[in-house]
């Protein structure tokens, strides 16, 4: 009798969806490339491609209920063409996530899906400018915010880690936070951006 509630048990878990055995709190890494489009009001668009960095912290805090609760921290650096005139842009996000995932029974493998948004994001680079007919750079900070959603698949090699493969999408408004030229404040003269951008990162879950 005992054992057959034990099997039960392990079966209502297994078709629940739980994730009981890897964690209360999962620690995601990843890392890949981004690419994304970088459109003005008045129409001029550029595109660009860098790495991203990107870490999470999911709480599952509903035993049998696979949906949990995090923060992500994603950082990385945008490249562009030589003609579009503007550096390397460097940025940094803060995006508060709900994950949800159903593991496949008799596998290993876990589909998820994440929707977040970017509360406290900051784009930093330069664009070529001129005073006075000599060229110089400005330098540019941007505030972004804007959704992420993302769909993945992890599989596990042991009950607490799992490698993860992930593809995420982006749309973000970069407004202009500050511009400077030779130390004089320009930022009026620059519009503000619409930022759509898609990635595709690889990385490891480690639950606790």
């Amino acid at each position: 009798m005992r054992s057959t509630i034990h099997v039960a048990v392990a079966l209502l878990l297994a078709l629940s969806g739980s994730e009981a055995a890897f964690g209360l709190i999962s620690i995601e890494g990843k890392i890949g490339k981004r690419s994304g489009s970088w459109d003005s009001g008045s129409g001029d668009s550029v595109t660009g491609s860098g790495n991203e960095t990107r870490f999470d912290v999911i709480l599952d805090p509903i035993p049998l209920i696979p949906i949990g609760f995090g923060v992500a921290v994603a950082s990385g650096k945008y490249g562009f063409a030589a003609e579009d005139g503007i550096s390397d842009t460097t940025y940094i996000g803060v995006i508060p996530e709900i994950k949800a995932w159903l593991p496949l029974p008799i596998t290993s493998l876990t589909p998820y899906l994440k929707v977040g948004y970017n509360v406290a994001g900051a784009y930093k680079g330069k664009v070529a400018g001129s005073v006075q007919g000599q060229a110089t750079d400005v330098d540019m900070v941007f505030a972004a915010k804007g959704t992420h959603l993302a769909a993945g698949l992890s599989y596990k090699l042991i009950p607490t880690l799992a490698l993860a493969l992930e593809y995420s999408q982006t749309d973000e408004t970069l407004s202009v936070n500050s511009a400077e030229i030779l130390g004089m404040d320009v930022s009026s003269q620059f519009e503000d951006f619409k930022l759509k951008s898609s990635a595709v990162l690889v990385g490891i879950d480690f639950g606790i």
